[in-house]
């Protein structure tokens, strides 16, 4: 891993400007797995970087799925109080994303479906207008074998699904994922910068510059990458370029006996002994 960026009393990259990273994707695409880990690297780097994951926020404004209504998560008319709630979350995690610019973020990752191109025209120009450098990073996957894992290993185990059995907690998933499928228009305009990722497991505007884009395929099998500018945003694509969903081990093992013991300055040669621990 590279060594951490330049870092200033404010923790922000003066030329880069302030970066809001738009999340778009259907449900179980690894969404969540690449915001939290983009946001631990970006703040290793001495960036400062907030996620704001509507999930959350709906949750724990909302409580969990058995408190919202049965029409919470379909598409098309809904009754008033379900288009309230909605508002009321959308405009909830908007207010966190402001909040947390205003005091000092530079890079805000939004964890949402945002799975329409009027909700990311709608969104993107809110925060363009003011200078906010728009991207979107896209999460793809056509697996379901690597779909259904990560329901099983994440999803399921999540406060909206407490108490329920799997299998059902899983079938009630994908139901959720098939409203959403019928109505979801992947990232193609090019008004804003996007990075598109593929298979993960866990029109332009009028009057606009264009904004960088990221989307993200398969891990591993597919990366596009549309218009993005600059030092802070390339090492973004970096990152996701080497981002990975499977577990690894790791061994951790003590330098070989060296022929001058206790000096890390000296670079010795192995002694017989050393030479024994290499060879194993």
């Amino acid at each position: 891993m590279v060594a951490p960026l330049y870092t200033t009393a404010s923790g922000l990259l003066f030329h880069a400007g302030k970066i809001l990273v738009v999340t778009v994707g259907l449900p179980a695409r690894g969404k969540t797995h690449i915001s939290r880990a983009l946001e631990r690297y970006l703040r290793w780097a001495g960036v400062k970087t907030q996620v704001v994951s509507l999930g959350d926020y709906r949750r724990k404004t909302l409580g969990g799925a058995h408190n919202l209504p049965p029409d919470y998560f379909s598409f098309g008319e809904k009754s008033p109080e379900t288009e309230a709630l909605r508002e009321k979350v959308q405009q909830g995690c908007e207010a966190l994303i402001w909040d947390f610019f205003n005091n000092g973020c530079q890079v805000i990752i939004y964890d949402a479906n945002n799975g329409t191109r009027a909700q990311r025209e709608k969104l993107g120009e809110k925060f363009d207008k003011v200078g906010i450098h728009v991207i979107m990073l896209e999460s793809m996957c056509d697996n379901n074998a690597i779909i259904e894992r990560n329901i099983r290993s994440v999803k399921i185990s999540s406060p909206d699904y407490r108490g329920w059995d799997p299998d059902e907690a899983v079938k009630d998933y994908f139901h959720r994922i098939q409203v959403r499928q019928e109505h979801y228009e992947p990232v193609e305009e090019l008004t804003w910068p996007f990075i598109r990722i593929i298979n993960v497991s866990h029109d332009a505007c009028s009057g606009h510059e264009e904004i960088p884009t990221l989307g993200l395929a398969q891990v591993g099998e597919k990366i596009m990458v549309n218009n993005i500018r600059g030092y802070l945003q390339s090492r973004i694509v970096f990152f996701l370029m080497n981002i990975h969903n499977r577990f690894r081990t790791i061994y951790f093992a003590r330098s070989g006996q060296s022929l001058i013991e206790h000096s890390y300055r000296a670079d010795a040669d192995l002694s017989p002994a050393g030479g024994n621990t290499r060879s194993v």
